[in-house]
């Protein structure tokens, strides 16, 4: 017993450094650049080996959103613990969202190039049904907020607007503002400080919405607080970290810019 233990424990271990190296090659060079040669070359293991955890390439590639889609699972199902309001945890919903942009890029660009692919012909039936599964999951956390909503009469939508549709209209603002933002001119001027960028439209498109208490009636920059002090402290305080980091970083530049003039 204690053996078969052992050898699972080896097996999932084995598929971890895969997928750590898998991701690497990825992201550094795209499609082209993962293929199970490499994969075996970048590890201590052969090619067989490798397919005896993956059928294709695009096996190893669902099996990298299946292991972002989980992290990013996590985060949703913490933020919907939130105690407050139903708008109030849909922005905490949002928030884990941007707590993988921020701390786990990797996840995220990943997802963002995966998606631009057609991966389905070539997945193993099982992966693909484990990745339907996650994503029905992570949906229904956000849908459940959003009918709280309207349970509770904070939120009435027009006529025509499902909750379906208003989670693609919130989900569209939250992940294109990060697909704009991060380093090119003029999108790195106009949304420079992500969190309250987005938290300030993210409020302004549930206003637009009619989801209350609106922006002029509720403080959610104490709600943001409570979200990351409650629900995030250990994320809260990686992103104090990285937002110092940050910070430091631009001041050579600023000044320079500003003696060159």
């Amino acid at each position: 017993m204690a053996r078969t233990s052992l050898n699972k424990f080896e097996i999932e271990n084995r598929e971890t450094e895969f997928l750590r190296v898998a991701r690497l090659l990825f992201l550094a060079n795209g499609m082209d650049g993962l293929t199970m040669d490499k994969l075996a070359a970048g590890t201590e293991y052969s090619k067989g080996t490798i397919y005896q955890h993956f059928a294709s390439k695009e096996d190893v590639l669902a099996a990298l959103c299946l292991e972002s889609g989980r992290f990013r699972l996590s985060l949703l199902e913490r933020a919907a613990l939130f105690k407050g309001r139903s708008r109030e945890r849909a922005l905490a919903v949002a928030k884990a969202d941007y707590i993988v942009f921020r701390l786990h890029l990797d996840f995220w660009r990943t997802e963002q190039l995966i998606n631009v692919l057609s991966l389905t012909a070539k997945i193993s039936a099982v992966r693909k049904a484990s990745l339907d599964a996650l994503e029905e999951r992570s949906a229904g956390i956000a849908l459940g907020v959003i009918r709280d909503g309207i349970a509770s009469g904070d939120l009435i939508l027009p006529a025509g607007l499902t909750p379906e549709k208003l989670l693609l209209a919130l989900l569209g603002l939250t992940r294109g503002l990060y697909l704009c933002s991060p380093d090119k001119a003029p999108f790195r001027d106009w949304a420079n400080d992500q969190p309250s960028t987005h938290e300030q439209l993210f409020g302004y498109a549930c206003d637009g919405f009619g989801w209350r208490p609106f922006c002029n009636e509720w403080d959610y920059a104490t709600t943001v607080d409570r979200v990351l002090q409650e629900i995030f402290p250990a994320e809260a305080k990686q992103l104090r970290i990285e937002e110092s980091a940050s910070s430091r970083s631009a001041i050579p530049s600023a000044t320079a810019k500003n003696l060159s003039r």
